[in-house]
């Protein structure tokens, strides 16, 4: 048994879909790399990767709370260490729902592949 579809629109996708996306994690301000948040906490703004066919976590980036959320290195750097955890070879559609700009992370958004 191998990994499952992703789903949308009523339809099986071709590929593994891979969510990216940054969430706030508020924690007291004297942790290593706290930092005030964009909505007047404190605390953490990690990057996470997850495989949508299944919901398993496969990579992220603890950030401080400060840090943006189209941050293009970021997006690539957990989107690599994602990739080296799917079994080769395999296609693979990012995705994310934070304000990711297109342009700048055309890299990050495109299809990849590991062979």
């Amino acid at each position: 048994m191998g990994i499952p579809s992703a789903r949308a629109g009523g339809r099986d996708l071709p590929s593994r879909v891979l969510d990216l996306d940054a969430s706030l994690v508020t924690c007291h301000s004297e942790k290593e790399q706290a930092a005030p948040t964009c909505r007047r906490g404190y605390g953490y703004h990690p990057l996470l990767c997850f495989l949508d066919n299944t919901g398993e976590a496969l990579a992220g980036l603890l950030r401080p709370g400060n840090a943006g959320a189209d941050t293009t290195p970021g997006h690539i750097a957990v989107l690599d260490a994602a990739l080296a955890r799917i079994p080769t070879p395999t296609a693979a559609a990012p995705t994310s729902s934070s304000a990711i700009t297109p342009h700048r992370n055309a890299e990050a958004s495109a299809p990849a592949t590991r062979a």
